[in-house]
């Protein structure tokens, strides 16, 4: 809740050390096969529209990517 007070890189999604995630994973792999089966199903395209680049741990877009999603014809 209180963002200000965290110290910065407090969120590792899976834990790192001695206490690191034992599903961590399998969490990966199934994420990679919901976006495989995604993407089989769906086309996804960027928007118009220029992309700013954000510093943080990561490079990350700012503040979102938008896309344009259709349905795929099988």
């Amino acid at each position: 809740d209180n963002e200000a007070a965290r110290p910065p890189l407090s969120y590792l999604p899976f834990g790192a050390g001695p206490r690191f995630c034992v599903g961590a994973a399998f969490a990966q792999l199934e994420a990679r096969a919901v976006l495989a089966a995604l993407l089989q199903r769906f086309e996804l395209a960027a928007a118009p529209g220029p992309v700013q680049a954000a510093m943080g741990a990561t490079l990350t877009p700012h503040p979102a990517v938008r896309l344009t999603i259709r349905k795929t014809t099988l």
